[in-house]
């Protein structure tokens, strides 16, 4: 049987939370065929998504009202690509027009949400995780799940060293301060062509040496 949800919004932890136990879902995305043919949502196993611009729904829906347009698109043009046994997830850039869209599918019947924040909130949402910890070692995994890159915080007695900062602070930041860590060094183990590394910057800002 396939999940459901009555979630009208998802933030990005929601939709992290989905794809890591491998809910299934559809993807409505309502962004400009370049950006989402550049940056896409992805997870263990092929998310199933249709990309139709929002301008071209607009365009194409031909009413006054832009949810209305929305909603004629969709009956006319998209009703045969959109699955009815599961939810289905719009996504834009910021979440904003996505949100007529999960209106409109809701509209004419099927389960729908939207992404809080769009494909901004999800491409900057970090994912913390103690894989240790305990009185004399932790270990904190900082993802950056639509990335795919990992980075480590490891600590011990009130100390720690970064490893692979990722180019956002905060999460290590956060973490250094939920815990009561003083961070003592920061790390890059290589060149990282995968993602923009944020050791200089940490450094600079903890005092730490690099």
């Amino acid at each position: 049987m396939a999940e459901r949800s009555n979630d009208e919004v998802w933030t990005a932890g929601d939709l992290l939370e989905r794809l890591e136990r491998r809910g299934t879902f559809f993807v409505l995305d309502v962004r400009n065929r370049d950006e989402f043919e550049r940056f896409r949502l992805e997870g263990r196993r092929p998310v199933p998504a249709v990309n139709v611009p929002y301008f071209e729904m607009l365009e194409l829906g031909g009413k006054d009202e832009m949810l209305d347009s929305v909603v004629a698109y969709i009956e006319r043009d998209l009703m045969d690509q959109l699955p009815s046994d599961r939810p289905i997830l719009a996504v834009c850039a910021k979440g904003d027009t996505s949100e007529f869209v999960a209106q409109g599918l809701r509209r004419i019947g099927y389960t729908s949400a939207n992404l809080k924040g769009g494909m901004k909130a999800w491409g900057e949402h970090y994912a913390i995780r103690a894989l240790v910890e305990g009185p004399d070692l932790a270990i904190y995994q900082v993802s950056r799940p639509a990335r795919g890159c990992l980075s480590y915080v490891v600590a011990s007695a009130g100390k720690a060293i970064v490893i692979d900062p990722l180019r956002h602070l905060h999460p290590y930041l956060d973490v250094a301060r939920g815990a009561s860590l003083t961070i003592e060094a920061v790390i890059d183990t290589h060149g990282h062509a995968d993602h923009i590394s944020g050791g200089r910057a940490l450094a600079t800002r903890t005092g730490a040496p690099y």
